[in-house]
Formats: C-alpha cells, sequence, structure tokens
C-alpha cells in the first residue's frame, strides 16, 4: 500500500527532489492535485504522513536535519458524520441476509444495532464483560476513564445464550485463527451490495 502511493502521489513530485531541498510548496502541491482528483481527507492525511515517517527515518539516520518541511500544510478537515439511518425493514433485511451467509457477522451487526456499540468495541469483548443475567455488557475504554454500560435487548441475551461462552479474558468473537477482529468483514459489505442499500448513493456521508 505504501509502495503504491508512493509509485502514484509522492514520486512524480518529491522523486527527483532531495529530501534537504523539498519545501512546504511541494507538498501543497500534492494536496492539491489529490483534491484536483475528488480524493478524500483522509486519503491526503495517509500521503502527507507516509512523506512525514519517510523524513523522520532520514533524520533519524542523519541524512536531513530539522522538521518534516510539510508540516505547515493545511490537511482538509474530515466530515465522518452520517445523514442516513436504516429503516426497521433495511435493518430486519440485512440482518436476515448476513445470518444466511455468516452468523458471526450477523451477531456482530446485532450487537451494533441493539446495543449501540462500535465495531471497536464489539471485536474487543471479553466474557468477562457479559452479565446474561442482568442483561448488561460493560463496554471497557481502553485507557480506563470512559467505561459504560450496554443493555441488552432480548434477542442479544437470546444471542449469547445461543453461544459457547469461554473464559472471562477470552474474546467473544474471533478471526478464524482464534485472535482478534481487525476489521469488517467482507461478508457484511457483500450483503449491503446484494440488497442494493448503497444504490444510487454519491455523497459517502448516505
Amino acid at each position: 500500500e505504501e509502495k503504491s502511493i508512493f509509485n502514484i502521489w509522492l514520486s512524480p513530485s518529491l522523486g527527483n527532489i532531495r529530501l534537504r531541498d523539498l519545501r512546504p510548496l511541494h507538498f501543497e502541491r500534492i494536496k492539491r492535485d489529490m483534491l484536483k482528483k475528488k480524493k478524500a481527507p483522509r486519503r491526503i492525511q495517509y500521503v502527507l504522513a507516509i512523506s512525514r515517517q519517510t523524513w523522520n527515518t532520514a533524520r533519524n539516520q542523519g541524512l536531513v536535519n530539522g522538521d518534516w518541511p510539510g508540516r505547515g500544510v493545511k490537511i482538509p478537515k474530515i466530515d465522518n458524520r452520517r445523514m442516513r439511518f436504516l429503516s426497521p425493514q433495511e435493518s430486519e433485511d440485512l440482518l436476515s441476509e448476513l445470518k444466511s451467509r455468516s452468523q458471526q457477522t450477523h451477531d456482530i451487526f446485532l450487537m451494533s444495532l441493539d446495543c449501540g456499540l462500535r465495531f471497536g468495541e464489539i471485536v474487543k469483548l471479553q466474557w468477562g464483560h457479559v452479565d446474561i443475567e442482568n442483561g448488561i455488557i460493560m463496554v471497557v475504554d481502553p485507557k480506563g476513564t470512559k467505561n459504560r454500560a450496554a443493555f441488552m435487548t432480548s434477542r442479544i441475551k437470546g444471542m449469547f445464550h445461543s453461544m459457547a461462552m469461554g473464559n472471562k479474558t477470552e474474546l467473544v468473537f474471533q478471526d478464524t485463527k482464534g485472535g482478534p477482529i481487525k476489521k469488517i468483514s467482507k461478508t457484511f459489505f457483500r450483503a449491503v451490495d446484494h440488497l442494493g442499500l448503497n444504490a444510487g448513493v454519491e455523497d459517502r456521508r448516505d
């Protein structure tokens, strides 16, 4: 991924310039070119971050001095708002479609839908955080400062009752090798595409 970004965005603009000769203007041009091609702000951030990491590596090896010359470049603000929500019928259709494809992906989506948990919170959930009897899920903040409780619906309770409970420190949801899940399964996106939930949508917020 990083090599691809270098070849597409960094090399054409910076490939023949010595690191010590780089100026903020060079990075402003990269940002301008990416904006013209309607690349997402997050993508622009990533591209500039790779150039910064390269500079820092060179500095650590004594090849350059001073701060990364692109540090003054203003990054476009990222708008992560979501303006559209699933209707009750769309939610049920997606649950049904996911269940026909993957029980675990279905259960992860159900927890998000019924309990309001984020994907990152769900995949870090341990059995010691689950209190089926009282219908409470303890959502543990990694820094230990913002723990909160989420409450189970009847179908969430039923979901947990149907699962084989593990040790307190064992993850509720695991990948095929028994490790932590790092990203949303492609099964989810295939189900969304199959149902046409994003058909005709151009604004990523929708």
